[in-house]
Parts: structure tokens; sequence; C-alpha cells
């Protein structure tokens, strides 16, 4: 069972790429906007969880001063979809 952020992300994540591919991912500024309205904290709290299930793999960098990233959110450039998410939508659309 997801969390509500984590479930929320995912849908958007979702909607976002289709339900029939895998490996690719919006970058962070993309990501934020499919959720406007979630705090930092709670977004990367979301992608945590979702990155430890092995539904999104969040895709990190050295951060840098220049980039005005959230301090939640400091090195993630952005994350990629994995199967098991797609997975996990084709079961629940049954």
């Amino acid at each position: 069972m997801l969390s509500d952020a984590a479930e929320e992300l995912a849908y958007e994540l979702r909607s976002h790429i289709g339900s029939d591919k895998a490996g690719i991912g919006p970058e962070l500024r993309a990501l934020m906007a499919l959720v406007p309205d979630m705090e930092p904290s709670v977004l990367a709290a979301a992608l945590r969880e979702l990155d430890g299930l092995g539904f999104v793999r969040v895709d990190r960098a050295i951060a840098t001063q220049d980039r005005p990233e959230p301090r939640e959110l400091r090195g993630i450039v952005g994350v990629t979809v994995l199967e098991p998410l797609q997975a996990y939508f084709d079961r629940l659309d049954r």
C-alpha cells in the first residue's frame, strides 16, 4: 500500500509518460510541475518511497549552488520510471 503522496506522484508519472513506456521520466522541474501543490519535503519522501519499492530510479548529480532546487530535493535531477510501476498500474486497471 502506497502513501497518499507516493500514490499521487506515481499516478502523475504514469499519466505523464503513458502506460507502455519504462526507462524514461521527467527531469526535476517537470516532476515538480506534475504535483505543484506537493511540498518539497513531501515530494522527497514520496520519491524515497517509490525508489525503495523499485517503482522509480531517482537520478542524481552533484548538487551545485547555481541550481535553484529546494533543499529537500538538492542533487535530484529527475526520475526514471521502471517496469514495476507500470505493472502496478496494469494490475489496478484490471
